[in-house]
């Protein structure tokens, strides 16, 4: 067993190599066939049911480098995608570039890498990005520009990003004390298939409506939230609803 794991890991090593040096061929040389030969021998070595002949080289060296946890090189190999504007992935390349720095601590060039995906008008990438780039200003103190890219989320109506940013701009809404707009962000949060985005917005709902003096609709809201199943959530409804009924 230790031994047909320690081939497996070599075989594996082996694999990542031969990708890595057909990419850096692909991208030291000038010829568009000699480069569009070189890329594919790398995806082929990595997944040989996705063999496309335009593959821009610098893109699946991101990939790669991004898979094995190398941050920098990552990082670099995404900034060359984005040279080249009309390429088909640079949008998710800026959302993962924004993704890499913003975890390695770097939050401004999150910030400006998520604004790059975001401006690129992307149907997917640009709601997740515009997400993720209101978490960074939530937590560099920029409410106003937290509150404007949840909004362009919400705007996109993205089925996954649109509730997921109604929730965080609710959050932030009920705490500027703006409660009438805080419970149309949470009722429009409803709208996500996220057990979690849904009970965090029902629980949000039944607070709300508990501090208004309307025992009902909190009574309803909490329900609600031990409905999703969110063993969590459920737990802080349970106990919201002994408060209302003591």
């Amino acid at each position: 067993m230790r031994l047909t794991r320690l081939c497996r890991v070599r075989c594996g090593l082996r694999e990542i190599s031969r990708r890595w040096r057909y990419f850096n061929w692909a991208v030291s040389v000038k010829s568009k066939a000699t480069i569009a030969r070189h890329c594919n021998i790398g995806v082929l070595y990595g997944n040989p049911g996705t063999l496309k002949w335009h593959d821009e080289p610098h893109w699946r060296i991101a990939l790669l480098r991004h898979e094995q946890g190398d941050v920098s090189a990552a990082c670099r190999a995404y900034e060359e995608v984005l040279r080249y504007g009309a390429f088909p992935e640079a949008a998710l390349a800026a959302a993962n570039l924004g993704l890499l720095l913003y975890e390695s601590g770097d939050h401004d060039g999150a910030r400006n890498a998520y604004q790059r995906a975001v401006d690129s008008g992307d149907p997917d990438q640009a709601p997740r990005a515009a997400f993720d780039l209101g978490v960074v200003l939530r937590e560099q103190g920029d409410i106003p520009g937290a509150k404007a890219a949840y909004q362009r989320a919400i705007d996109s109506n993205h089925p996954k990003q649109a509730p997921r940013a109604a929730l965080n701009l609710a959050l932030l809404l009920s705490k500027a004390g703006d409660y009438p707009s805080a419970v149309a962000a949470y009722r429009r949060a409803l709208a996500s298939d996220d057990p979690g985005v849904v009970s965090r917005a029902n629980m949000g709902l039944g607070q709300i409506s508990q501090d208004a003096g309307d025992p009902e609709a909190a009574r309803e809201a909490y329900q609600a939230v031990i409905n999703t199943g969110d063993s969590e959530m459920t737990k802080l409804a349970r106990i919201a609803l002994d408060r209302l009924e003591g």
